[in-house]
């Protein structure tokens, strides 16, 4: 199965509110998933939240937060926050102090990214190994061990 999926890392995330690492219009529904549910297509028309220690990680199936211009100054306005795109298509953007300072698009320019060597990770050519490896790079742990025990929140929009 192929992955498609926006994961948001913010950095200092878990001292903040989980309804403050999400778009103001998403409601709380007060469902809790594991990692591989939130990272599930059946919630792409939710967006899920959880804290980890020094993280707050937010799964967006949908793909639909790099479109919102407000929410990356907003989000990262006192801190560091990754944008990666686990995909064939890989992509990061990093975005500190409210400003958007790298932006890589494709496999060879996400692996110029890559400082640290994997040694669980080997097949960097394929863009979604490529994105969990930036991923573990960031965490100092994979995202699925990282979250593992961790409940993600729910977010959805408003009921038209």
């Amino acid at each position: 199965m192929a992955w498609n999926i926006d994961v948001v890392l913010i950095k200092g995330g878990h001292n903040r509110r989980l309804d403050e690492l999400v778009l103001d219009v998403l409601s709380p529904r007060y469902e809790f998933l594991g990692f591989e549910d939130a990272s599930s297509v059946r919630y792409a028309n939710v967006v899920s939240a959880a804290v980890i220690p020094g993280w707050g990680i937010v799964v967006d199936v949908g793909c639909r937060l790099r479109a919102s211009r407000a929410y990356w100054p907003e989000v990262s306005a006192e801190t560091t926050v990754l944008l990666v795109h686990i995909g064939m298509d890989p992509m990061i953007r990093r975005y500190t102090n409210g400003q958007l300072v790298t932006d890589a698009t494709g496999v060879q320019a996400c692996r110029a990214l890559l400082t640290t060597p994997s040694t669980k990770f080997t097949e960097l050519d394929d863009g979604e190994i490529l994105a969990q490896a930036l991923i573990e790079q960031e965490l100092g742990a994979g995202l699925f061990d990282a979250t593992l025990y961790v409940g993600f929140t729910v977010f959805e929009p408003p009921l038209k």
